[in-house]
């Protein structure tokens, strides 16, 4: 079976964003025996494991802070590979430096998304609870095309689909079975590529209330972490909040389409 159970968001601070994730949503740091370094910081809710990535001089390339990556846990990469390039012959992928980290296998998606596969399910144990990192949600050019990629590469399924007459705006929904990833066109965002993260969580109100009481994990001068409602109509949840990085953070009770 394939299924994401992977994400990373680079940052230049990866305890203070650990610290975030673990006070305001109960997620806890994952220990990996296998590696040794300052810069890999990992933490999960029980299914997903989220790298806490410190950005770095010896990094080859050049992420910026910000969500940057998620990964599949598959069963065969032989089998993954020959897909990948049945779908895009000229896709370059890379074997991942064998210093312990989970995952075996990188490369881009035709959209140029940067994506992880491992035959490791990155040290999770594939409990899921709440609240838990549910969704992933990708701004992109072709969203056919790029669900296309999806479906054929790693047998998602799309689930559902919704249109924004205000924005102009499509989602299509894949789903592994327990993980939404929604792919949108015409998103309000700048951008293309990963734009945020959906964590379901039990009680809206309970996040709120735990932000209003949580020790310090902002520097002075920065914007207050707060939930925050959307007021027009658009392919995201109506609540969210920006965490200390700045990432987009939506929130859910019910969940996304799996």
């Amino acid at each position: 079976m394939n299924a994401i159970r992977h994400l990373a968001t680079c940052t230049n601070n990866n305890r203070r964003i650990a610290r975030f994730y673990r006070v305001v949503f109960g997620i806890d740091e994952l220990w990996n025996d296998r590696q040794n370094s300052p810069y890999s910081f990992y933490i999960s809710d029980g299914f997903i494991n989220m790298n806490c990535l410190l950005v770095h001089p010896g990094m080859k390339r050049n992420p910026g802070v910000g969500l940057e990556h998620f990964g599949f846990y598959v069963n065969d990469l032989k089998e993954t590979e020959n897909k990948i390039l049945a779908f895009k012959s000229s896709t370059k992928i890379e074997e991942s430096p064998r210093d312990g980290r989970y995952e075996d296998k990188r490369f881009h998606d035709p959209e140029g998304n940067r994506l992880e596969i491992a035959t490791n399910p990155w040290g999770t144990e594939g409990i899921k609870r709440t609240p838990g990192i549910r969704h992933i949600a990708i701004h992109a050019k072709d969203p056919e095309r790029l669900s296309d990629f999806y479906k054929s590469v790693f047998a998602m399924k799309e689930v559902g689909k919704t249109v924004t007459k205000d924005t102009d705006s499509t989602v299509l929904y894949l789903s592994d079975g327990a993980f939404s990833l929604s792919l949108i066109k015409n998103a309000p965002t700048s951008s293309f590529g990963i734009q945020l993260i959906g964590i379901q969580v039990q009680s809206i109100k309970e996040i709120e209330e735990k932000l209003k009481t949580s020790p310090a994990f902002l520097y002075e001068g920065e914007p207050a972490v707060e939930v925050i409602r959307r007021t027009k109509p658009g392919p995201f949840q109506s609540c969210y909040l920006r965490d200390p990085d700045g990432n987009y953070v939506d929130l859910s009770e019910e969940g996304w389409p799996v």
